[in-house]
């Protein structure tokens, strides 16, 4: 059996929020989490037994596991500067090691090239 997993990025796990037929599993986070293999903040995930199709996707605003999106080098480039520029403005040193984390995944996607 296949399990497809999809995110849900905008509101919690909860009544009206997930496509029902085909549900193995919803799992609600400790609030808002990152989560790698999307690359972006999710409330929750759930599973199913089926693929979902594009319009039950989008209208649950769900996010596919296999997500994925195309940036290019520039782009990327222009990201690191950025945080570097906002690492200037910042006293919090937990905040700063956390964008200094983010370079170091954009530093390792462009050594993936």
């Amino acid at each position: 059996m296949n399990i497809y997993t999809y995110y849900l990025t905008q509101r919690p796990f909860g009544p009206g929020t997930f496509p029902k037929d085909g549900l193995v599993e919803g799992f609600n986070y400790e609030g808002k989490v990152f989560i790698p293999q999307i690359g972006m903040k999710a409330w929750a995930s759930v599973s199913y037994s089926r693929q979902l199709s594009e319009k039950e996707i989008r209208d649950y605003e769900l996010v596919p596991e296999s997500y994925s999106i195309q940036i290019s080098r520039a782009q990327i480039d222009a990201l690191r500067r950025a945080l570097c520029v906002a690492c200037d403005s910042i006293d919090n040193q937990e905040d700063i090691d956390k964008l200094c984390e983010v370079h170091e995944q954009l530093l390792k996607l462009i050594n993936a090239d």
